[in-house]
């Protein structure tokens, strides 16, 4: 009976170690900014006329790199991270600085992880894909208006850092 408690037991330990190594977080390298082609989302942009900017996420002490991409009433920013669990702890310190109000999002058809949403000026929506944030704004007087837009370019921009990560 001694015996067999202890295969048990050993079995136990590898089926753990299996199940740890296939949940292994993924890491998008922040040399692979570039190829998330920001510039060309879909009709995200129209016409807009893009110039770049600095990320708000700078003064995190685990932020690696970032870009911001801004047109005429839209922003997109992709921040990177040391880790998951860095992007997100950036994310819930700079929802406790910031004027607007960033709550939660539910998951849904578009948005399956964790992600936030601001309805205000501007109306945004912030997606956590492994170790980074993906924001996307739109200075629209209506967040229902562009809520939908908002949503899919995130999530979006989400399959692209996947599909680049490791």
């Amino acid at each position: 009976m001694r015996k067999v408690f202890i295969i048990i037991v050993f079995l136990s330990f590898l089926n753990c170690e299996k199940f740890s190594l296939s949940h292994k977080e993924k890491f998008f390298d922040p040399k692979d900014l570039p190829r998330l082609s920001l510039e060309h989302i879909g009709n995200f942009w129209d016409t807009d006329s893009l110039k770049y900017g600095s990320n708000p996420f700078v003064s995190c002490s685990t932020y690696l790199a970032g870009v911001e991409l801004r047109g005429n009433e839209k922003r997109i920013d992709v921040a990177v991270f040391k880790s998951q669990a860095d992007a997100i702890n950036c994310m819930e310190g700079r929802i406790n600085t910031v004027a607007n109000v960033i709550k939660p999002g539910t998951s849904n058809d578009i948005l399956k992880g964790k992600w936030w949403f601001g309805d205000g000026i501007p109306n945004a929506v912030f997606v956590n894909q492994w170790n980074t944030i993906v924001e996307v704004c739109h200075y629209h007087p209506d967040y229902e208006g562009v809520k939908t837009l908002l949503m899919e370019t995130a999530a979006e921009i989400a399959r692209r850092v996947d599909s680049l990560s490791n």
